[in-house]
C-alpha cells in the first residue's frame, strides 16, 4: 500500500524520539506500521530535496571558483605600460580587496559552524559539520594563495635611464647642446614600484598578524587541553583545532617566504584600451560573482535546516521502529 499522509502522517511526523509506552499514543500495530512508512516516504521526500540542494550548491561553488581562478590568471599575468600607467594595478587591488572580504565571509561561516560542533546546539552530525569546516578552511587558503599571486605579479623595479635626449643643437664651431628630459619609461619605474612596495608590505604585515594570531590561538588552546574541565566534545574539538592551526601557519610561512622571494613576474604589458577592458573585466566578473557567492550560502542555510530536519526524523523513526518491536512488532 502505498503511504499517505493523513492523521497518522502527522503523528509520524510529530513524535519525538523519545517514544515510550507511557508516552506514545495508544496505536495498534498496523496503525504503527502505517506511520512508520508515511515517515520513510518523508524522510526519502526531504532527503531526494538534499541532495537537489547539494548539486545546486555544487554547481555555484564550481562556477564562483572557476571565474575566481580565470580572473586571478588574466590579471597576474598581465602588467601595466607607460600607456595604462597603474590601470593594471589599481584593478589587482581591486580584486586583492575582494578576495579578502570573501576570506572574512568564510571565517564568519567557520566560526559559526565550529560553535555549533563546541555547543552541540545542532542535532546535525558532527562528521558533517567537520567537513563543512573543513571546506571553508580550504577556500580561506585557497583565497590567501590567490592574493599572493596577484601581489607577487606586480611589476618589480628595473634600471632605467632616468634622463633621455628629446632634442640636439649644434652651434658654431662643432659645438652641440642636448635637450634632458626625464624619460617616460623612468617615470613608469617609479609608478610600478611603488605600486609593488605598497602592496607586498600591506600583505606581509597581513601574513605577519595572521601568524601571531594563529600562535596565539594555538597557545590558548593548547592551556585548554591541559585542564581538565572542558567536555569530551570540546577537547576532541579543540584537538582537531590545533591541527588544523598548525597547517595553517606552515602554509602561511610558505606563503611569506613566496611573496618576499619573487622573481621578476613573467607579465605582459598592456596598452590602455586593454586596461580599461580589464576594469570592465572585473567589474562583471565581480558583480556575477558577488551574486552566485551569496546564493551559495543561502543554498547553504536552507541545507542546515534540511539536515537538521532529517536528523530528527530519523531519530525519530528509529524510536518508532523500537517501540513496535517491543509492542508488538
Amino acid at each position: 500500500m502505498k503511504p499517505h499522509f493523513g492523521i497518522l502522517g502527522i503523528f509520524a511526523f510529530s513524535l519525538s524520539a523519545a517514544v515510550s509506552q507511557e508516552a506514545a499514543p495508544s496505536l495498534t500495530p498496523d496503525q504503527m506500521r502505517e506511520s512508520i512508512a508515511n515517515l520513510e516516504a518523508h524522510i526519502t521526500q526531504r532527503e531526494e530535496r538534499m541532495q537537489e540542494t547539494v548539486d545546486d550548491i555544487l554547481d555555484l561553488d564550481e562556477r564562483v571558483e572557476d571565474g575566481i581562478d580565470d580572473l586571478v590568471d588574466v590579471l597576474a599575468n598581465s602588467a601595466d605600460s607607460e600607456e595604462s600607467r597603474t590601470r593594471v594595478a589599481n584593478v589587482k587591488e581591486e580584486a586583492i580587496a575582494g578576495l579578502k572580504k570573501m576570506i572574512e565571509f568564510y571565517r564568519q561561516k567557520r566560526g559559526t559552524v565550529r560553535e555549533e560542533l563546541r555547543t552541540g546546539s545542532t542535532n546535525i552530525p558532527a562528521g558533517t559539520l567537520e567537513n563543512d569546516v573543513n571546506i571553508f578552511d580550504e577556500r580561506i587558503e585557497k583565497r590567501v594563495k590567490q592574493i599572493v599571486a596577484l601581489t607577487a605579479s606586480f611589476t618589480q623595479n628595473e634600471e632605467v635611464e632616468k634622463y633621455e635626449v628629446t632634442d640636439s643643437y649644434a652651434g658654431w664651431w662643432g659645438t652641440t647642446w642636448n635637450n634632458e628630459e626625464i624619460s617616460e619609461s623612468w617615470k613608469q619605474n617609479r609608478r610600478d614600484v611603488h605600486k609593488t612596495d605598497v602592496n607586498r608590505k600591506e600583505v606581509m604585515e597581513a601574513l605577519s598578524k595572521s601568524l601571531q594570531d594563529l600562535d596565539q590561538r594555538q597557545k590558548y588552546l593548547e592551556e585548554k587541553l591541559k585542564g581538565d574541565t572542558i567536555t569530551d566534545t570540546e577537547r576532541a574539538l579543540y584537538e582537531s583545532d590545533v591541527r588544523r592551526i598548525t597547517e595553517t601557519i606552515r602554509s602561511r610561512q610558505d606563503e611569506m617566504i613566496r611573496l618576499n622571494s619573487a622573481d621578476r613576474p613573467d607579465t605582459r604589458k598592456i596598452g590602455r584600451d586593454e586596461a580599461y577592458d580589464l576594469g570592465r573585466m572585473l567589474e562583471d566578473t565581480r558583480s556575477d560573482l558577488r551574486s552566485d557567492f551569496f546564493l551559495i550560502f543561502q543554498r547553504y542555510d536552507e541545507l542546515n535546516k534540511l539536515r537538521a530536519q532529517i536528523a530528527t526524523m530519523k531519530e525519530s523513526l528509529a524510536a518508532r521502529k523500537a517501540y513496535l518491536a517491543e509492542h508488538g512488532g
